[in-house]
């Protein structure tokens, strides 16, 4: 819990170290986002008890996209969402949580501009349906000595994954950045 709670203190820090033009409640979004995943994180571990839900993924992935531009003012972004994307088997602000590690570590490699590219898509697999959320970064220029392939948060992504029995994946991505993608097992949005 230890590292999940260091990641948090993250984002309330990069929340506080924005520019000056940045509207006091996208600063607000963006620590409410932090909140809820602390309250999740801690009340779940203290009562052993699951607080998991079907989550719906493209509207989780929508409204983290204020914060995420916030976090990356130099840099595009891009959702591509998959209308049938449908919900995923998480603790309200897991999915956030993810997501934000992932836009810390591209921020390290995008430098002063880019694209960020978040996308979610239906998979079919062996054991069933699942959907893929993946980020990926697009620098526009490869920095000299730039912290390339760098993911200080996906060892929290991975935990999250695995206890969803999801599984993580980094690969190269185009134009030299990297893709990190998420595979959870899902249900349509609308199934009760």
């Amino acid at each position: 819990m230890a590292s999940e709670l260091s990641d948090l203190l993250k984002v309330v820090a990069a929340s506080q170290a924005l520019a000056p033009d940045v509207s006091a409640s996208a600063r607000v979004d963006l620590i409410a986002a932090a909140s809820r995943v602390a309250r999740a994180i801690v009340e779940g571990r203290r009562q052993g008890v699951s607080l998991r839900l079907w989550l719906d993924v493209n509207r989780s992935l929508r409204h983290l996209e204020a914060a995420t531009q916030m976090l990356l003012p130099s840099a595009r972004i891009v959702l591509d969402l998959d209308p049938g994307a449908g919900s995923v088997h998480l603790a309200p602000g897991e999915l956030e949580l993810a997501i934000l590690n992932l836009v810390f570590d591209a921020r390290s490699r995008l430098g002063d501009a880019g694209i960020l590219e978040i996308r979610s898509a239906r998979t079919p697999t062996s054991l069933g349906e699942a959907v893929t959320i993946s980020v990926e970064d697009l620098p526009e220029r490869i920095e000299q000595g730039a912290p390339h392939g760098t993911q200080y948060g996906l060892e929290t992504v991975r935990m999250i994954a695995r206890d969803a029995r999801g599984n993580v994946s980094m690969v190269p991505g185009r134009a030299g950045g990297v893709q990190v993608r998420l595979l959870l097992p899902r249900r349509p949005s609308n199934a009760s």
